[in-house]
């Protein structure tokens, strides 16, 4: 029992990690997008 719950952390850590990419990455772009927007409207 104990050895399924230390293969399970790392894969717990890596969704983490993905998680956080993918929201920064979303934050970015939508920070981006905005920037952008008004030049685009010209």
């Amino acid at each position: 029992m104990a050895s399924r719950r230390m293969e399970t952390k790392p894969v717990i850590t890596c969704l983490k990690t993905l998680l956080i990419i993918y929201s920064f990455v979303f934050w970015v772009s939508a920070a981006i997008g905005y920037s952008w927007q008004p030049f685009i409207s010209l």
